[in-house]
C-alpha cells in the first residue's frame, strides 16, 4: 500500500516537474543528427499502451531546492510505439520517464514547447529505437530524439 502511495505521488510530481535547465536557443541540432530536435514525420506504425509501471521510492529533496526522483516506467520492446503523454509545459526538458530510465531531449528542449506540441502535454508515441536513444512522434507528427539519462533524476519542480 506504502509503495503504491509513494508511485502515485512520484507519478504526480513527475506530471508538474521541469528540470530546470536553461535555454540555449530552440533550434540547436543534437549531436550526430542532420536537423533540429523536432522533426516532422510520418508514425511507425499503430502505438501500443505501455507496460504497468514499477513500484519506486518517492521523490527525495535535495540541496538546491531540487528533488531525486527515480523512474518507474516499466521495460519496454524495442522498436515498438507506446502511447505517451509528454509533459510539455516547462520544454521538451521535463521528466521524461520511459523504459524504466529517464530520457534528456537531444538538442535543446526550451522553456515552452516548439511548435507541433501540445501545451502543457501531448499525447503521442515514444519508440525505443535503440538501447540509449528514443523518439517521440507528437499529435502533430513532429518527432523529438531522447538520450537515455538513467534511472534516477534531480530536478526543479515546474512552475
Amino acid at each position: 500500500m506504502t509503495r503504491t502511495l509513494l508511485a502515485a505521488a512520484t507519478a504526480g510530481l513527475l506530471a508538474a516537474s521541469c528540470t530546470g535547465a536553461k535555454p540555449t536557443g530552440q533550434g540547436s541540432t543534437p549531436p550526430g543528427a542532420g536537423g533540429s530536435a523536432a522533426t516532422a514525420s510520418s508514425p511507425a506504425g499503430t502505438p501500443q499502451p505501455l507496460p504497468p509501471p514499477h513500484s519506486v521510492p518517492g521523490p527525495i529533496h535535495v540541496s538546491g531546492g531540487g528533488y531525486r526522483f527515480f523512474a518507474a516506467s516499466g521495460r519496454v520492446r524495442l522498436g515498438v510505439p507506446y502511447r505517451f503523454t509528454l509533459s510539455t509545459h516547462c520544454g521538451l526538458g521535463s521528466l521524461v520517464d520511459f523504459d524504466g530510465s529517464f530520457w534528456d531531449v537531444a538538442g535543446d528542449g526550451g522553456p515552452n514547447p516548439p511548435p507541433g506540441f501540445g501545451n502543457p502535454s501531448d499525447q503521442g508515441a515514444m519508440t525505443l529505437t535503440s538501447v540509449d536513444q528514443a523518439v517521440y512522434r507528437s499529435s502533430q507528427g513532429v518527432a523529438a530524439t531522447f538520450v537515455r539519462h538513467g534511472r534516477s533524476k534531480v530536478s526543479l519542480l515546474c512552475a
